[in-house]
């Protein structure tokens, strides 16, 4: 994954089905932020409230595949840096094959 100026780019081995690919309902985004802390271990906070606990929902504006078909941009609107980022994916490859699951960024900036 890659962060741009647009939203993020995600890469994968083998070639996507386009429309699976380009259908924005296939990706669930949240992001968060930590608190440093004396001890080991922060909650999760808001990235839109800090004082609140817990994830905020990103939208995805759209989506995009390349001409090569392995990777997909995804348009978010006013990205900005946080903590972490979870990026949930339900596609399918271009052979049919079912491709799903979830992966944590460990920043976006």
């Amino acid at each position: 994954m890659n962060v741009v100026a647009e939203g993020i780019k995600i890469t994968f081995s083998d070639k996507l089905d386009k429309k699976a690919a380009e259908d924005v309902d296939n990706y669930n985004l949240q992001q968060w932020n930590y608190r440093w802390l004396e001890n080991y271990g922060s909650p999760h906070f808001k990235v839109s409230d800090p004082k609140k606990q817990g994830h905020d929902e990103v939208e995805v504006e759209s989506a995009t595949l390349s001409p090569d078909g392995r990777t997909v941009t995804l348009k978010i609107d006013k990205l900005q840096p946080v903590m972490q980022m979870k990026v949930d994916y339900t596609l399918k490859m271009a052979d049919g094959t079912q491709c799903a699951a979830p992966f944590i960024t460990p920043s976006t900036w």
